[in-house]
């Protein structure tokens, strides 16, 4: 019937004309606001990508900077506790070298991860035992190694170089338990040495002989730079692990 009458078949299809046209409308009106939340999803998952890269690069640097440090310090007190047995007056410089070292540890230890902080303590053990030695033992080093260095011409060298076996040869007295007047007549022989050197004085005399009670001090040492060694070599590896050095190219060789 709609055949049969053209105006109404006109009317139908301006109507389906404009009905295509809203529905059309409504289409890319939705797609363009779909299109424009997706934009912004994904401007916002960009900033935070973003912001996540610059916070890790930046604790990556922090990172960098404070076990850079810690290392430093750490090798530079062992350095200032071994001046003590070549010069004297040492000790200030060297409690400053290590109260140092300690503020450094506690800084690395808030950024490092957890799996490092006991090798963190570990170098500060090692650090504390050079310094410990060379505050208790560093004026009597520094005497051995002045009866060790006197020169052959010297007039004292007999004398400087008889002092100094009869001082190793009480340690050993005293090392071995051997009986209470064998070490008693080893003091005795090493004391009249060291009298038989005008550049000492009483106390430094008397230094010499407590020391005898202890390990060889150069033993000791040679164990502290081994351990100290060792602990600041696992440090540095574990430093380059978590900076992840490398990772990074390298730079090209002329």
């Amino acid at each position: 019937m709609i055949k049969n009458n053209p105006e109404v078949f006109a009317a139908l299809v301006a109507a389906l004309g404009i009905a295509g046209g809203i529905v059309g409308n409504a289409i890319g009106s939705a797609l363009q606001a779909w299109g424009g939340r997706a934009q912004a999803n994904a401007a916002v998952m960009a900033a935070r990508i973003t912001a996540e890269a610059d916070r890790l690069a930046a604790l990556r640097e922090e990172r960098r900077i404070e076990l850079a440090a810690f290392i430093r310090a750490a090798r530079e007190t062992v350095q200032q506790a071994a001046l003590a047995f070549v010069y004297p007056d040492q000790d200030d410089q060297i409690k400053a070298n290590y109260e140092d070292t300690l503020r450094l540890a506690g800084q690395a230890e808030l950024v490092v991860p957890t799996a490092t902080v006991p090798l963190l303590n570990k170098v500060i053990d090692a650090v504390e035992a050079h310094v410990e030695i060379a505050l208790s033992r560093g004026e009597a080093g520094r005497a051995l190694r002045h009866l060790a260095r006197i020169e052959p011409e010297h007039p004292l060298h007999q004398p400087a170089h008889r002092a100094y076996n009869l001082l190793g040869d009480l340690r050993t007295a005293y090392a071995v338990e051997e009986n209470e007047g064998e070490q008693l007549a080893f003091r005795s022989a090493a004391r009249t040495a060291l009298d038989d050197l005008p550049w000492l004085d009483d106390r430094q005399r008397e230094v010499l002989l407590r020391d005898t009670l202890l390990p060889p001090l150069e033993d000791i040492r040679q164990v502290l730079y081994t351990q100290s060694g060792d602990t600041l070599d696992k440090v540095v590896e574990a430093a380059r692990a978590i900076l992840r050095a490398d990772d990074l190219p390298e730079s090209p060789v002329p």
